[in-house]
């Protein structure tokens, strides 16, 4: 597992933004988004720009009356997309972007209980997750590994935010209320 060095959780997002760049405006698809940061891919072409490169991002909200334009910073370039972090951005526009994620997230982690909930609850016998020698975040894990989750990786400092605390809390009373499915013989 890689150690997870986000501050704040990010969410699946897709709208159409706008950079401006030194060189001019460049136009990409939200690939996810934070309160700290975006990542960004082409629609048309890739853009080339050296890390710590000082950028303008503009882009709309849900409500499209009161749109973002966020100073950022190129941090890398993968692939498939390009990462920037938002400079000095003020409280007020911090908590909206913290509300558009927040409500995002909500919905992704919605969708996934309820894909949770049409799936089988493991066999009777199943060794119980809580486990006195065991990390918080080993218990966590094993919990979304149960329940066929496994690709979802906790950050391996440790450090969950609220709203992860949240979700897994919630995650697992959903999956302890589930009554053992036998398959028939």
């Amino acid at each position: 597992m890689t150690k997870e060095r986000r501050r704040y959780p990010r969410a699946a997002v897709e709208f159409n933004i706008t950079v401006e760049t030194p060189a001019g405006p460049w136009q990409g698809r939200t690939m996810n988004l934070s309160p700290v940061g975006i990542k960004v891919a082409p629609l048309r072409h890739p853009l080339l720009l050296p890390v710590g490169t000082s950028v303008q991002i503009r882009f709309p909200t849900h409500d499209r009356e009161h749109p973002f334009s966020l100073q950022a910073d190129v941090v890398r370039a993968d692939s498939d997309g390009i990462a920037f972090r938002f400079g000095s951005v003020g409280a007020q526009e911090f908590k909206r972007l913290k509300s558009l994620v927040d409500s995002n997230l909500q919905r992704e982690w919605q969708e996934l209980l309820q894909q949770i909930e049409a799936r089988h609850a493991p066999a009777a016998g199943a060794s119980s997750l809580v486990d006195s020698d065991r990390s918080e975040l080993d218990r966590w894990q094993a919990l979304l590994d149960r329940l066929g989750f496994d690709s979802l990786q906790l950050p391996s400092d440790g450090v969950l935010t609220g709203q992860w605390r949240d979700f897994l809390k919630r995650l697992e009373a959903q999956a302890d209320e589930k009554p053992t499915k036998q398959s028939p013989r």
